[in-house]
């Protein structure tokens, strides 16, 4: 049984939603500049896996955003998204990478290495949570 979550769609979280995005095309203007989304995501991914691979090394993991990052999947939907929900403890900077691991029960047990990412948290940005690869 699959469990989801509830989640409060903010401007800033609505371009996680692949639905949502489809109604946005590419330059669409949000509060007069042209925002695109998927650019947007595609940084988060490259912010994220450059951050795992600094902490943890290039063979620390299997990586699981090359394709997103290249432009060769646009299924962000699976790997990005954001937790309704604050942080334990607030952080004091502007930006912020954190690393953490997952653990997924099944037939088998996977370990994912997750990157929280964290950017222009003065103006109420959502900490994204990015699925970064395989342990």
């Amino acid at each position: 049984m699959e469990q989801r979550m509830e989640m409060k769609l903010t401007a800033w979280a609505h371009v996680t939603n692949p639905e949502v995005i489809k109604q946005y095309p590419e330059g669409t203007r949000v509060g007069g500049t042209p925002f695109h989304p998927g650019k947007w995501l595609r940084m988060l991914a490259k912010v994220a896996h450059s951050y795992a691979v600094a902490k943890e090394g290039i063979d620390g993991f299997t990586p699981l955003l090359r394709d997103l990052i290249r432009g060769r999947d646009d299924d962000y939907g699976l790997l990005i998204g954001i937790l309704d929900r604050k942080p334990p403890q607030e952080r004091e900077t502007l930006h912020g990478v954190y690393l953490w691991i997952a653990h997924v029960s099944g037939v088998v047990e996977k370990r994912y290495l997750v990157a929280e990412v964290h950017l222009f948290a003065n103006l109420g940005a959502p900490h994204y949570h990015i699925v970064v690869g395989e342990l």
